[in-house]
């Protein structure tokens, strides 16, 4: 007698179809196969055991095989059209040699010989679902493991990224959309900007740029060797302490680049790895005096360019800082010709093109075209294939113009900004194409009206908010221009070159300006304004930059000729 409790236990999950024609044997079996199954369907003949077994997950058939309309074995052939591994139990009491053969190759599992012995019956159940138990819970296994990998892999995804916004909030970028106005006469000011690619989220590049003093800035890229998190560990650690060391020296106002090296070397050697480097580029300029003091620990070339386009490239001039200390020199450099610098990681010129060049072989000339980091990318990106290392940009560019094209001043009125916009646009018509000058005007138009807003009605988003849902907004411009006196000064700067044009617009308004860092941290209050129109501008222009108290900003856009 067969152990049924064991039998049941095997079974209890599985689904299965039972194909009687005669009532008699389909009453009887019925009753037996009852509590066996988690599912037990009952067919009268093939056709409609085929219908159910399309309609259901089946694990198991067991069928009669001589029945009216459909045999079990045509119905059998139906099904592994379509399915060839659900077991099939056949109950016959006919059997012959090509009955065999035919049964065997349809794959049939096991046959109980009628009149039905339960015994046999239930052997062959316990024998043809065994298979299909063991694939049931090898798939149930690899489901959970699955699950388990998605898991943790959600887990380790959103830890990668919590760290990651860790380490952007710890970089410093103290010239993020600003500008560094010269004191001379003309228009003469640096404009800054970054690109920071990590390949993965745990990146080994990072990079800082301080303000330590008036006009005076400490630039560093840092390259840790490696990858994954000893190389992200050592990157985020090394910006931590820079960030450390240029806060005291400017609080302090003593700032010394080799007490700075000296004080980072003792720190990070005692954190490295034995056979672990990092590479990095101490980079300190004096924008007032045009001097440049730099250290590049096996960082690549800085690249300047001066005022008659010839390209300076200046070398590393250190080996990269390991376990053990080693001298270090510094060099200098006088940048009263220089016109644009571009200071970068070697993900940059390292990476193979799509025709398997090394970029390094295009950057020298992409760069004495480009006048932004994202002009640089945008250059890059049609060369190149896939990334294969962290990139770190930054580049500075020069706008020096002793002439101002044409000036405009708008009164404190909504309908000055009309009629002053109009001329700009009227003006720019030379220069733009027709489908680029509407959507310069849109991005001019949105910082004339920040000028306006925020600037010299002092109304900040919030409030502003609070007008446009009071519908009190309209009336409470005209009641603050009454009184308001202030203006808006609106220059146009438009430098020619041999295969493109330059336009750069200065607005200045006489509001007391704004945090611009509000824009580029997300942790500070920024309740004083959105930054929404500011966004939308720098997603057209080319580059948007703020002067110090962040009342003024020098918009451009590169405009190619010969269209």
């Amino acid at each position: 007698m067969k152990d049924l409790a064991n039998i049941k236990e095997l079974t209890t999950n599985l689904t299965v179809i039972y194909v009687e024609d005669e009532e008699f044997f389909r009453v009887l079996i019925s009753k037996k196969l009852q509590g066996f199954f988690k599912n037990l369907f009952i067919a009268n003949d093939g056709i409609e055991g085929l219908e159910l077994f399309k309609k259901n997950d089946i694990d198991l058939i067991i069928t009669d095989n001589i029945m009216p309309k459909m045999s079990g074995l045509d119905m059998i052939e139906e099904i592994r059209k379509k399915d060839t591994k659900t077991p099939v139990i056949l109950l016959t009491g006919y059997m012959d040699t090509e009955f065999l053969i035919r049964a065997i190759n349809l794959g049939v599992t096991q046959f109980v010989a009628k009149p039905i012995n339960f015994d046999n019956l239930y052997s062959a159940i316990e024998i043809a679902t065994q298979r299909v138990i063991l694939e049931n819970l090898q798939r149930k296994t690899q489901e959970q493991e699955l699950e388990l990998f998605k898991y943790r892999e959600k887990y380790h995804s959103l830890q990668q990224e919590r760290a990651f916004k860790k380490e952007l909030r710890i970089i410093r970028n103290d010239l993020f959309m600003r500008k560094i106005d010269l004191d001379c006469a003309g228009i003469k000011e640096w404009h800054c900007s970054h690109l920071f690619k990590p390949l993965d989220i745990m990146s080994g590049d990072s990079y800082l740029i301080r303000k330590i003093d008036d006009k005076k800035y400490l630039i560093t890229l840092i390259d840790a060797m490696g990858k994954g998190l000893s190389a992200s560990v050592t990157a985020i650690l090394s910006t931590s302490y820079i960030n450390h060391l240029s806060n005291k020296y400017r609080e302090a106002g003593n700032f010394s680049l080799k007490e700075c090296i000296e004080s980072y070397y003792d720190f990070i050697q005692t954190e490295l790895l034995e056979d672990e480097i990092v590479c990095v580029s101490f980079i300190f300029i004096d924008f007032k005096n045009c001097l440049m003091h730099y250290a590049l620990f096996s960082m690549p070339p800085l690249l300047l360019l001066d005022e008659n386009n010839e390209i300076k490239m200046i070398k590393s001039n250190n080996p990269p800082i390991m376990k053990f200390h080693m001298p270090f020199v510094i060099g200098e450099y006088d940048l009263s010709s220089v016109t644009k610098m571009l200071f970068y990681t070697d993900g940059l010129n390292e990476c193979f093109s799509k025709k398997n060049e090394l970029y390094a072989d295009y950057l020298i000339e992409d760069f004495s075209k480009s006048h932004s980091a994202k002009e640089l990318y945008s250059r890059f990106s049609v060369l190149m294939d896939n990334l294969t290392d962290d990139i770190t940009i930054i580049f500075l560019n020069l706008l020096n113009s002793s002439s101002i094209n044409r000036q405009f001043l708008i009164e404190n009125k909504i309908k000055d900004i009309t009629v002053i916009t109009d001329e700009i646009n009227n003006l720019l018509m030379d220069y733009l194409k027709a489908d680029e000058l509407p959507v310069f005007m849109c991005a001019l138009s949105e910082i004339i009206y920040n000028a306006y807003e925020h600037g010299n009605i002092d109304l900040d988003s919030e409030k502003k908010k609070i007008l446009i849902s009071t519908d009190k907004y309209e009336e409470y411009l005209i009641e603050y221009e009454k009184d308001n006196k202030k203006c808006i000064l609106v220059k146009i700067i438009i430098n020619e070159y041999n295969d493109y044009t330059m336009v750069n617009v200065i607005i200045t308004d006489e509001g007391k300006g704004f945090d611009v860092s509000l824009l580029y941290d997300s942790g500070k209050d920024n309740t004083q304004l959105s930054g929404r129109g500011v966004r939308i501008a720098e997603s057209i222009l080319d580059g948007i930059y703020y002067n110090r108290l962040g009342n003024e900003a020098t918009i451009n856009k590169k405009l190619l000729k010969g269209g």
